[in-house]
């Protein structure tokens, strides 16, 4: 095979991409998405098994010349290069886990993607009645990882009453990003490159007319495909809530402490004041009022309101950052003796959604014959109900049947399918299958992951397959590929 497998990392921290020659004894890896249909794809990882005959990855070895750098979060990537030179990545993400195995010479290292980071990171967001959906999911990226480069195609989708319904004690990037996508039918993915990556559902209805690879009937073929009828992916009844209208209620309290605050001497005390409307539901807030002092608070030298008034004087403050549906409140006493904070509260207007629209579809036909099976799709940052029912009607009509799909194809021993490298290909690229067995017909298919496994036994590159919508939409206002009502259908 003329293709090696490269193992770098960036040990220094400065850019410095140093590979690890000859060390490289195994790989397993898997990047992109769970499952056919998800909006966001899930956390990508590759295990590496290098030799470590020297010690070079013990962290305990003083005479290693990675000593005191052999830490989680160094940036790593693997990378393919061809004879030619031409050369590809084929996972970028950090180190999560070193493992030395006393007495076998070998080391395993675990290696995550960007997707791990916004697993890990709580959501903030700022409230806004409505918002690029690109520059949102730009803004909640940058929260958990700093990309050099991105990939976004957008169309100027808009979000409305952002954050509403987030709750940033619960949720994560991941689950912002996820909202965000899935409000506009869309797919977010980070490359093997690195690059957060997102297209919304015009993108998934445009056909191409070259796709990236091509197989089966007098070309190349996969060593292994799998195909599969699955009822279980059918939809024959679906709901679509979205909610056009929201109200900014008057002025009230938001959030109370539930008693008197201590703050001890020298002390700078934070605390969270999640927000709640006069039904005691979570909420988001507009108009906001940093406490007012003697009005939202009192300050004082004893627990029962009694002795010296802190409340206005020097060695007491108080200060408020805010999110969508909560605050962050900041005290700070630089007085010789504890203070209490007594009656603390915040007000503002609570941001409120109300009159949900439910856009619906059913294919009776589809339920006598596979029972029904329904899906609810409840999309709060999505105001038009146009939209809500053109998502029911599209969801009803492309899944109330089960149809043949390639779920996965596989290469063993194999650097080039088709005159393309498969260590080329990436996630969403397209391929076409033929396969009379099945009764595929170069049938299109999206790549939505990709496993890789190398070795002493050989190498495997496995693609993870989802059937893409074989009927071609025309779009008011764009450049259509047939005319509408013949071949195409108005996409939603």
């Amino acid at each position: 095979m003329g293709t090696d497998l490269i193992f770098e990392v960036d040990w220094l921290q400065d850019g410095t991409w140093i590979e690890e020659v000859g060390r490289l004894l195994a790989l397993r890896g898997r990047v992109g998405f769970a499952a056919p249909g998800h909006h966001v794809a899930d956390v990508g990882r590759m295990t590496l098994e290098l030799d470590n005959f020297d010690g070079r990855y013990d962290a305990g070895n003083a005479a290693s010349p990675l000593h005191g750098r052999l830490l989680p979060r160094r940036a790593a990537r693997v990378r393919a290069r061809a004879e030619d030179g031409q050369a590809w990545a084929i996972f970028t993400g950090w180190i999560e886990r070193i493992v030395v195995s006393a007495g076998t010479g070998r080391a395993t290292i675990t290696l995550v993607d960007a997707i791990a980071l916004l697993r890990g990171e709580a959501l903030r967001v700022d409230y806004a009645p409505s918002r690029d959906a690109v520059a949102c999911l730009s803004a909640l990226v940058a929260q958990a990882y700093a990309a050099a480069f991105s990939d976004y195609q957008g169309e100027g989708e808009v979000l409305e009453h952002v954050g509403w319904r987030w709750l940033p004690e619960t949720m994560t990037v991941w689950d912002g990003v996820l909202d965000v996508a899935r409000t506009w039918h869309g797919r977010f993915w980070v490359s093997r490159q690195g690059a957060p990556s997102y297209r919304g559902r015009a993108w998934l209805q445009q056909p191409l007319s070259v796709p990236s690879l091509a197989l089966g009937a007098g070309l190349d073929y996969p060593d292994a495909l799998d195909t599969a009828l699955d009822v279980t992916r059918v939809v024959n009844a679906a709901q679509v809530v979205t909610y056009p209208a929201h109200t900014v209620a008057a002025q009230g309290v938001l959030w109370s402490a539930s008693g008197v605050l201590r703050v001890a001497p020298g002390e700078t005390r934070e605390l969270w004041a999640p927000f709640s409307d006069e039904r005691g539901e979570r909420c988001a807030a507009v108009d906001v009022v940093t406490p007012v002092p003697h009005t939202d608070y009192r300050v004082s030298e004893f627990r029962d309101g009694g002795g010296v008034d802190y409340t206005t004087g020097s060695a007491f403050s108080l200060q408020m950052a805010l999110e969508a549906t909560r605050a962050r409140i900041t005290l700070r006493n630089t007085a010789t003796g504890a203070l209490y904070v007594q009656f603390l509260h915040i007000r503002g207007k609570p941001v409120i959604a109300h009159g949900p629209v439910i856009g619906q579809a059913a294919d009776a036909p589809s339920q006598a014959t596979y029972q029904k099976r329904a899906v609810v799709i409840d999309l709060p940052m999505q105001a038009d109900a146009a939209y809500g029912q053109g998502l029911a009607e599209y969801t009803v009509r492309r899944y109330a049947a089960p149809v043949v799909t390639a779920q996965r194809v596989a290469f063993e021993d194999r650097d080039v399918v088709g005159g393309v490298s498969v260590f080329g290909l990436e996630l969403m690229d397209q391929v076409r299958i033929t396969d009379a067995g099945s009764g595929l017909a170069g049938a299109r298919h999206r790549i939505i992951a990709i496993e890789y496994e190398a070795g002493a036994e050989g190498r495997h590159v496995t693609l993870w397959l989802e059937r893409c919508d074989d009927r071609t939409y025309w779009r008011l206002g764009r450049v259509s590929y047939s005319e509408l009502g013949s071949a195409t259908r108005l996409g939603f």
